[in-house]
């Protein structure tokens, strides 16, 4: 794992190993917890996932800035303090309500949480979160179960990249 210091901030560059060591710990604090809200920040690339398990509320931080892409796990007293920055989104509404299961993607710098949101109307409604922790093009994409993009944080059209576009009805395409 590379380091290195910008002023006084220490710089830590995400590989997949380190993805590997964190899937655990994420595993621990979300696994069997429901998103309660989905929140983002003015630029639209920090989003906070706020859930909840049987005793306790916890966040799932994740920021797609190209030099400062992070996912962090947030305790309920930083949740607090960070709820107050960030606005609820439409963008993710279709998540809130679901469990999580979290795995990384083939030994990537990719995080899946997949997740079941149960419908009082039909059949429970499959999809997943993907995380992709990759530099400048760090994305946070929302997936049916059959791989068709739902939405997206960053859009990505034909004129940006004409092998992998990320739009709401084209097919999943890992990194």
């Amino acid at each position: 794992m590379e380091r290195g210091t910008r002023g006084s901030q220490l710089i830590m560059i995400i590989n997949s190993t380190l993805i590997f060591c964190l899937i655990p710990e994420l595993e621990e604090v979300f696994k069997g917890n429901k998103i309660t809200q989905i929140l983002t920040f003015s630029d639209k690339k920090e989003l906070l996932f706020v859930t909840r398990g049987r005793k306790t509320e916890a966040s799932l931080f994740f920021c797609a800035h190209a030099e400062n892409y992070r996912i962090e796990i947030l305790d309920e007293n930083e949740t607090k303090t960070k709820k107050s920055n960030y606005r609820k989104t439409n963008l993710f509404s279709y998540a809130v309500g679901g469990h999580q299961e979290i795995k990384q993607v083939d030994f990537d710098r990719v995080i899946k949480i997949s997740c079941l949101r149960k419908s009082q109307l039909g059949p429970n409604i499959e999809f997943a979160f993907i995380l992709e922790l990759t530099g400048r093009n760090s994305n946070l994409i929302l997936v049916r179960k059959d791989g068709l993009i739902i939405d997206s944080l960053r859009k990505v059209d034909l004129t940006q990249n004409r092998f992998r576009q990320i739009l709401p009805g084209e097919r999943y395409v890992p990194p």
